[in-house]
């Protein structure tokens, strides 16, 4: 199982010293949220502009909590080492539009789904989409409570699906951990339990064993 830790955050000073914390605890790859007030709650930094024409040493998955993924994906065409972008299923745009823009960009296309939403919606995309990242919180902010039945819904579609890849993202710590084993997921996506850590290094390192 890949960890990831994640960024949500409004403040660009922020950004900056979580990113370079994220790579001194010896991370390759990091999770940054966008959120516009649209498709959740909250309001975050834009990213691209702060990140344009950067190098900063990591692999970048942007994870679009927006009702109009696709125009905000355009807008990081600049920022380098993106690999990752996850439009919601919940979004205005159509995921295959999303998904065939990415592809030209060589971004792998993920979809992102809700707890609460059915599973089924996914079915139509699952043929182009590289993999599905599924929220084990209610989604807008960093802290929340973790939701084990979505474990539940999570192993059944891996059951039903066992060649998709699937991301955890949200409430997942060195406890909550345990509930992802043997479901399917293949990547965690864990924020506070790294970055609001008293030792960020050490909380990464267990996470990963």
């Amino acid at each position: 199982m890949e960890i990831i830790p994640a960024i949500l955050t409004d403040d660009p000073v922020e950004l900056d010293r979580l990113l370079l914390l994220i790579k001194n605890i010896g991370a390759t790859r990091v999770h940054i949220d966008i959120l516009d007030n649209t498709l959740v709650a909250g309001r975050t930094i834009s990213g691209w502009e702060q990140l344009e024409n950067k190098n900063i040493g990591l692999d970048i998955d942007v994870h679009f909590m927006t009702s109009h993924p696709i125009g905000d994906a355009s807008r990081w065409a600049g920022v380098q080492n993106v690999s990752r972008m996850i439009a919601h299923i919940e979004s205005d745009d159509p995921f295959s539009e999303f998904a065939d823009k990415m592809r030209e960009r060589q971004i792998e296309p993920w979809v992102g789904i809700n707890p609460g939403t059915d599973s089924a919606r996914l079915d139509p995309h699952l043929e182009n989409t590289h993999g599905v990242v599924w929220l084990t919180v209610q989604p807008g902010k960093q802290g929340q409570q973790f939701l084990p039945d979505a474990c539940n819904k999570i192993k059944e579609f891996h059951n039903a699906h066992p060649n998709i890849q699937i991301m955890a993202d949200g409430g997942i710590n060195k406890e909550t951990i345990s509930h992802c084993r043997n479901t399917g997921v293949t990547h965690a996506v864990c924020g506070s339990a790294i970055i609001k850590s008293q030792n960020p290094k050490e909380s990464y390192l267990e996470l990963l064993k």
